[in-house]
């Protein structure tokens, strides 16, 4: 794995980012973060104090067995986020090759318990909810699956909100014809500002609560199932419009609406909805049958808009009801449909295909928290998070890319990737 962080430049861009400290020994530094990255790696694990048990145990790059003091003395005083940054400069520059780049963004948190950490304060916890939380956010190359750098932020920041710190760090890392790529949460006219400012080019998923989005649904919803339009790989129909998404548009052209309707997942919440619905019935019938007097009144029109009644006009009494087509109608305009946004032009099959392929980050994050230890950080002060959180990241590029080179040998089983 050592020999892998040197042939990817891995070790070559941490000495960099550490070697204009003086009084910092950049070939040491580079060897302990690879050797507690091939740490977590190996062992699912986080907790350094085993380090020295590790060391004693497999080869490691300082050739020495340190204790678990001097790691965490070595977390808390060698690594800074000026050196941080630094390996991200270097770190992007290493993996830009001036061709288009699929710049793939979404972020997650992190339990963390520890007090004094100013990071840490109570959000919406993906894992927890009991816990307080950092957030940190990741940027991905698409092609390769290459982790490219990351951004923390405190606990109580929501992901619309975060996006703005992550473009500035994006800003100063010299992509070119890159194309940014995120889904809904991060969907406003703010961020497309920022965005439009800083990259090439972006796709973006926006929420059904959009009522602009609905609209343009509602133009193309008579002739979107079409046999030409039909996108075989992922069993759903698409489309495009070319429109401005705002009256005082962000950069004065043209953007792409990307309408798909997948009929399989509108038939699903249909059935749901027609399962809810029939039961609900069913027990007020029941109800009634058996002698209830159900009142049509305020009340009941608040709580059950879904039904048609028949009721007698001088009690108000409620002796049949059915369900409203009506309500289904509405309930089910929009289902199956989902939207994509953009400022280039591609066919949809070719759009669907470029977000599809951000799942990367999120399968990220779930091998990140559940085969590196990065679903909890025990840590005791900001300096220390902030060197974990470094370390984890490195962790994650190596694993990266032994998933990728290794994904055709791992279809035959472990003793086909150890034999052949």
């Amino acid at each position: 794995m050592q020999t892998i962080a040197e042939k990817i430049g891995v070790t070559k861009c941490v000495k960099e980012a550490f070697k204009s400290d003086k009084n910092c020994d950049s070939d040491f530094v580079s060897k302990m973060i690879v050797d507690l990255a091939c740490y977590s790696i190996l062992t699912g694990s986080t907790a350094y104090q085993h380090f020295p048990t590790y060391a004693f145990k497999s080869p490691v790059l300082t050739k020495k067995v340190y204790s678990d003091s001097y790691i965490c003395e070595f977390l808390r005083n060698d690594i800074n986020e000026y050196k941080i940054q630094a390996f991200f400069d270097s770190w992007v520059k290493e993996n830009n090759n001036n061709g288009t780049i699929l710049i793939s963004y979404d972020s997650t948190n992190i339990n963390c318990v520890s007090d004094g950490i100013t990071l840490v304060a109570n959000g919406h916890a993906k894992d927890d909810d009991s816990k307080p939380i950092v957030n940190i956010s990741y940027v991905i190359d698409q092609k390769e699956g290459t982790p490219l750098f990351y951004e923390l932020y405190n606990g109580a920041i929501n992901d619309v909100t975060e996006v703005k710190k992550m473009l500035e760090k994006a800003n100063n890392c010299g992509f070119k014809n890159e194309i940014f790529v995120a889904d809904r949460g991060y969907f406003s006219k703010s961020n497309l500002q920022k965005i439009l400012k800083n990259f090439h080019a972006f796709v973006m998923m926006v929420s059904l609560k959009n009522n602009f989005v609905k609209s343009k649904i509602d133009e193309v919803r008579s002739n979107i199932v079409d046999s030409n339009n039909y996108i075989l790989p992922d069993k759903v129909f698409g489309t495009f419009v070319e429109t401005k998404l705002y009256k005082d548009d962000l950069d004065g052209e043209e953007k792409y609406v990307y309408i798909y309707f997948n009929k399989a997942k509108f038939t699903q919440d249909k059935e749901e909805l027609m399962s809810i619905l029939v039961l609900e019935k069913n027990n007020l019938m029941k109800k009634i049958n058996n002698g209830e007097a159900i009142l049509f009144d305020s009340d009941f029109k608040e709580k059950y808009p879904q039904f048609d009644v028949e009721y007698d006009e001088k009690n108000l009494v409620i002796y049949y009801l059915k369900i409203s087509n009506e309500y289904l109608i509405s309930k089910l305009k929009y289902s199956g449909f989902f939207i994509l946004v953009s400022n280039i032009k591609r066919s949809p099959e070719e759009m669907l295909s470029i977000y599809r392929k951000r799942d990367l980050i999120e399968k990220e994050f779930r091998q990140m928290k559940s085969q590196i230890g990065f679903n909890a950080l025990n840590v005791q002060s900001d300096a220390s998070l902030r060197s974990k959180v470094f370390i984890m990241f490195i962790a994650s590029i190596l694993r990266s890319y032994i998933m990728r080179k290794t994904t055709e040998k791992r279809k035959y089983g472990l003793w086909f990737l150890f034999h052949f």
